[in-house]
């Protein structure tokens, strides 16, 4: 989501992180680079979407993340963000 690369949060959850501990304290966007490392080390390809602009579930009519900017984001932060 942009809203994750807008405020890049602490990570300190650890039943997320349960399989990876190493990861609690991290950044979001750590742990994410961790990850498309890991991957792409692997010779995996990493495809990004993005799919929903503010973080949360998706997929209604009123989630507001038809387009690829929001009201909370507009064309111009998702621009600047990628």
């Amino acid at each position: 989501s942009l809203e994750l690369l807008d405020t890049n949060p602490t990570i300190n959850n650890a039943t997320l992180l349960k399989k990876e501990p190493s990861f609690i304290g991290k950044s979001a966007m750590y742990i994410f680079d961790q990850t498309v490392k890991s991957l792409t080390d692997q010779n995996i390809m990493v495809i990004l979407d993005n799919h929903v602009s503010d973080s949360g579930w998706c997929c209604s009519s009123t989630d507001g993340n038809g387009l690829w900017y929001t009201d909370n984001y507009p064309a111009s932060a998702w621009m600047s963000l990628w």
